[in-house]
């Protein structure tokens, strides 16, 4: 199954990176793994190789700094600090911030303080186990994102055993940091691909929009759809990335920082299309732990993103712009209302 996926990934890669660009266009594209994914950055321009090559340190630089999982991050640092504050670097000081106040904004739904949940079910290390109800009781009480306290100069500490996990937002957060460094380099068309959250810039290099493929949650091996965009963030929340089984149930990763649980959601997959892909990653996450019928409701209030959404019903619908990208589809989708 590893294998079969791998040759998917590769070759959406090969759909979302061909361009029929001509010989004078420079281009350059590198595949690494930091953040426990792997990665595909391709940028045309005249200085895209240095691009990739400046990109690409930057992205080993934030594994260094956001791993929950290794304990010389600053992440781990400050969450061993028992209370204490600790100055953080520019860069993870303001991904919390931004994490804090997504937190804020989608009230328990999504929280930057779950990390001690999503190690109680194992999703850290693969020792998957369920946590009974006198546990999650215990662990809910530390998860709550008042108990960040950010400072001046770069300084936070945390309140009340608060331990935090920024997954939720960290590929988001890194994919914009990268479209910084290729604007800064002049980078006329790029595509991203970090583990799954796409972000495009420009064109191909024949002027047509990027082509992406959004996957099935029904066969991951398999595409929902593919999307011809314009420059924009795709990130896809799903419980079908990843799970176990004991006893017969199925157990996601996607928790409900409210339950502690993963989410009971009847969505198997959100897909958000929107500018910013940080925002999009703690968005997708959001949507999903809402459910289908309040997913719509904040689209409807909001109407800042766009979205495709896949229920457990087998029923894939999308806001109704997203009809007009749609290039090639393997499943019947409805637009909502």
């Amino acid at each position: 199954m590893k294998h079969r996926r791998y040759f998917l990934l590769m070759a959406i890669l090969f759909l979302i990176q061909c361009t029929g660009c001509t010989p004078r266009t420079k281009s350059a594209t590198k595949t690494l793994f930091a953040m426990d994914t792997v990665m595909t950055l391709t940028a045309y321009g005249a200085h895209a190789e240095e691009a990739i090559t400046v990109a690409a340190e930057k992205l080993f630089e934030l594994d260094r700094l956001l791993s929950v999982t290794r304990t010389d991050s600053e992440i781990s640092r400050l969450n061993a600090a028992g209370g204490e504050a600790v100055t953080l670097s520019p860069e993870v000081y303001n991904l919390i911030a931004a994490a804090v106040a997504y937190s804020e904004e989608f009230y328990g739904y999504y929280d930057l303080t779950v990390k001690p949940l999503v190690e109680a079910w194992g999703f850290y290390d693969d020792d998957y186990s369920v946590p009974d109800a006198q546990e999650l009781r215990a662990l809910l009480e530390t998860v709550d994102f008042h108990n960040v306290v950010l400072e001046e100069a770069y300084n936070v500490h945390l309140l009340h055993d608060a331990q935090l996990d920024l997954g939720g937002i960290a590929k988001g957060y890194a994919a914009e940091l990268v479209r910084a460094i290729f604007e800064d380099h002049q980078i006329e068309g790029a595509v991203l691909d970090l583990g799954g959250n796409v972000l495009t810039m420009g064109e191909k290099a024949d002027g047509t929009p990027w082509r992406v493929a959004v996957r099935s949650p029904f066969q991951p091996d398999e595409q929902l759809c593919i999307l011809s965009v314009p420059e924009k963030a795709l990130v896809t929340s799903g419980s079908y990335q990843r799970f176990f089984e004991a006893e017969g149930v199925r157990y996601h990763h996607i928790l409900d920082p409210v339950t502690g649980a993963p989410a009971d959601s009847d969505l198997l997959s959100v897909t958000v299309i929107t500018e910013d892909a940080a925002y999009a990653d703690a968005l997708s996450t959001a949507l999903f732990v809402m459910g289908y019928d309040q997913a719509v409701d904040y689209w409807r209030e909001h109407g800042n993103f766009e979205a495709v959404f896949v229920r457990q019903t087998g029923e894939v619908s999308c806001t109704p712009s997203v009809l007009a990208w749609v290039e090639v589809v393997d499943f019947e989708i409805t637009a909502v209302e």
